[in-house]
């Protein structure tokens, strides 16, 4: 697997690895910057984009693996998460940031079905970030399977907890999930605001100030604003 540097030269290539037996599929998460591959093995890699070289990651459920190679791999756009699926139509979901499945399930398999394996071969499947959707196909039908982030965002985050910080001032809690910022008020344990897509990548680092009226942000890229906690806008970015 090579990488090809556009912007410079088409001719500048780097080498991120090799699978033994030929790659059939390739995926990038951007957020996450991973690049992800499958050949003829019952596993993807994730590859670290930009460290040549770098063992990668396999993406293997020790508990309940895949029996036959991979149709494909997709990473859910703004997600850390990445769907995998087999010939024999056995789907995973997996957490990127963990390298874990976080849940499996059978291609055509209604709600509390106990069919492990699809009867036919499975040859291709695709991942429509707008609706939401998961398309598989055999040789004769295409499934739709629904793609549920799998949290109420007034009680949760599907994406998990980052960084949690308490406001004396207005007895708060500010939560971090990806780009997003939530504020919840202490007594009565609801969510009173949802700042979406705060910054450009993911917040890694957060601070308030002394009054509790501005909160400060770094992010996975390296960068680092202050913002107003009433209404999460940016107010200052730093150079």
């Amino acid at each position: 697997i090579v990488m090809w540097d556009l912007d410079r030269d088409v001719r500048e290539i780097t080498e991120v690895g090799c699978h033994d037996n030929g790659v059939c599929h390739l995926a990038y998460s951007e957020p996450y910057q991973f690049l992800l591959s499958t050949g003829y093995e019952t596993y993807a890699y994730a590859w670290i984009s930009n460290v040549p070289g770098h063992k990668p990651y396999k993406l293997e459920d020790g508990s309940h693996p895949h029996r036959t190679s991979l149709v494909g791999v997709h990473a859910a756009a703004r997600t850390p998460q990445i769907v995998t699926c087999d010939r024999r139509g056995l789907m995973k979901l997996w957490d990127i940031r963990m390298f874990r499945c976080v849940h499996t399930f059978t291609v055509g398999a209604m709600e509390g079905s106990q069919m492990q394996y699809y009867p036919r071969e499975i040859n291709s499947f695709a991942y429509v970030d707008k609706l939401q959707q998961i398309l598989v196909s055999d040789s004769r039908r295409v499934f739709i399977h629904e793609y549920n982030e799998g949290a109420d965002p007034k009680v949760a985050d599907a994406n998990g907890i980052q960084l949690v910080r308490y406001n004396p001032t207005v007895n708060t809690f500010v939560t971090v999930s990806g780009r997003d910022i939530k504020i919840w008020d202490v007594n009565l344990g609801c969510l009173t605001n949802h700042f979406r897509d705060v910054v450009d990548s993911d917040i890694t680092a957060l601070t308030l100030d002394d009054f509790g009226r501005r909160f400060f942000v770094g992010t996975h890229e390296g960068g680092v604003s202050v913002h107003n906690l009433q209404d999460g806008k940016m107010l200052k970015q730093f150079e």
